[in-house]
């Protein structure tokens, strides 16, 4: 085998051998990727090859996009991603903006022979519009035609200011503003997901929804979670910058600083062979590597095996536990100290107010 794109070898102060995987800026940004600490060679050597064969076939999509007519919507989204309006969105925006333009892009709106993609954009007018968002309500969801909706308006904003387009069809479409999701996980429900994640030999499953629930945080940020981050002093605290605070902007993000206090997690994470500071706590048992933004797959495998209700997702357990931090009598300053967000407008909308809460609330005021 010749030399390795990406692959790296480190002899670490206690003599062993440690291997990275090193992608290029260009890779990083191509595939929203970074540096991955590797104590098999092989696994570190897969995640190289993984990555320079995704990079080919990323730029083969751009060598692609060369043929797109400037004058189709495809055109006009592409146009869009060159600014710097797409730039100075964080990575998870990012990755949620590219979902809802590709599920909407291969559409065709009615009778129409060709895709929402490869149509003029100038013959996208206000009707054409209201046509596919009545579409999209349809065959999906009321919630994401108005998420594709806003997209396309910021998309169409863009190309009115390059001078791609005359008028915005998505602007002032009076979409309705829908109730914020409110589900919420009992106990008992987090409970028999776990036990059954365990039964299937998935661990890591069972971990991961605990550390999203007790620690109120994102599954992304969950998932990618590395030991470097686990401070055992003070009885373990994980410190670690969120995801989606990043910016171009402001590229160091939020630092979050949230303690351990679940003793099931805690002896859980007290299990597991301490890593290296680079290695992710949560490995995929089936394939030993972190798992990717498609862990949701897994997670429904499980609750599906629990006979749980299908209503339940993973990302509801951080609502659940801002929500119990709430009905305890915790300041909305010191949920915003636990969940990492900046705004209490923002919080506002992970704490649902509750029955429980109002009782708290109300034997604070009489010294109860």
């Amino acid at each position: 085998m010749g030399s390795i794109k990406y692959l790296e070898r480190h002899v670490l102060s206690t003599g062993q051998i440690s291997w990275g995987a090193n992608p290029s800026k260009a890779v990083r940004e191509a595939l929203l990727v970074k540096y991955e600490s590797y104590s098999d060679k092989r696994d570190a050597v897969d995640r190289c090859m993984e990555w320079e064969k995704a990079f080919l076939d990323y730029k083969r999509g751009i060598d692609r996009q060369k043929h797109i007519s400037e004058n189709s919507v495809n055109g006009l989204i592409a146009a869009y991603k060159n600014t710097s309006n797409w730039d100075r969105l964080s990575v998870n925006s990012k990755n949620t903006y590219q979902q809802l333009i590709d599920s909407v892009v291969n559409t065709r709106i009615g009778r129409s022979n060709i895709s929402f993609g490869q149509t003029l954009h100038h013959n996208i007018t206000v009707k054409v519009v209201e046509s596919l968002h009545k579409q999209l309500c349809n065959d999906v969801s009321e919630h994401r035609a108005n998420h594709v909706c806003k997209v396309l308006r910021r998309v169409w904003f863009v190309g009115f200011r390059l001078g791609l387009t005359r008028s915005n069809p998505f602007s002032k479409m009076g979409l309705a503003t829908l109730p914020s999701r409110d589900v919420r996980w009992e106990k008992e429900h987090i409970d028999i997901f776990v036990a059954k994640a365990d039964e299937m030999n998935l661990w890591s499953i069972g971990t991961l929804a605990l550390m999203c629930y007790d620690l109120c945080q994102r599954i992304g940020d969950m998932r990618q979670i590395r030991w470097g981050n686990y401070d055992l002093q003070d009885d373990g605290f994980f410190d670690f910058v969120q995801e989606k605070s990043r910016t171009v902007r402001k590229p160091q993000g939020n630092l979050v600083s949230v303690p351990v206090m679940n003793e099931e997690l805690k002896a859980r994470l007290d299990s597991l062979t301490r890593g290296g500071k680079d290695d992710f706590i949560i490995l995929n048992e089936r394939t030993g590597r972190p798992y990717t933004r498609w862990a949701y797959k897994t997670v429904a495998e499980v609750r599906k095996a629990a006979g749980l209700p299908e209503e339940l997702k993973i990302s509801d357990l951080r609502r659940t536990g801002a929500t119990e931090a709430g009905e305890a009598g915790l300041t909305e300053d010191e949920i915003m100290a636990l969940t990492g967000h900046t705004s209490r407008e923002v919080v506002s909308v992970y704490v649902k107010k509750t029955r429980r809460m109002a009782a708290t609330a109300a034997r604070k005021r009489h010294g109860r």
